[in-house]
């Protein structure tokens, strides 16, 4: 796992170049969140004189996050294989936020611990048949 310690909302499974990428490009959104995530560092930046200086000043500050991230070894298992060792008898609501890893965790449950997750609530990211497919599953 990638994790970015000066903004951790980018962390993720692979390293998100394109996303800083996109920050640098659209250098007046990020100078606006900034405003918010580090006051100090907008003021900073807004007090250059030219938007030119800014951009170059916004772009440094994407590159330096971009650059400063750490790998971390994650150990990962199934939720069946989470629910047999700690003899999780039931589960009122699984609620599922795994940044499109979603239906792998699904996948990861086995026939017999089905019976065992009464309600899942998750995020379904794509097109109409993507949709379709989640709420005709045997899930819903």
């Amino acid at each position: 796992m990638f994790h970015y310690p000066a903004l951790a909302v980018c962390d993720s499974w692979t390293a998100q170049d394109s996303w800083f990428e996109l920050m640098a490009e659209n250098w007046q959104n990020t100078l606006d969140i900034l405003k918010t995530a580090d006051p100090d560092q907008y003021k900073a930046i807004r007090s250059l004189g030219s938007r030119s200086q800014q951009q170059g000043a916004v772009r440094e500050f994407v590159d330096n996050i971009s650059a400063s991230s750490v790998w971390i070894k994650c150990k990962f298992d199934t939720l069946s294989g989470v629910i047999a060792p700690e003899k999780i008898q039931s589960i009122g609501l699984l609620k599922l936020d795994a940044e499109f890893a979603d239906w792998e965790i699904l996948n990861g449950v086995k026939a017999e611990d089905w019976n065992r997750i009464r309600q899942v609530a998750m995020e379904v990211h794509g097109d109409s048949s993507t949709i379709s497919a989640a709420t005709e599953s045997p899930l819903a």
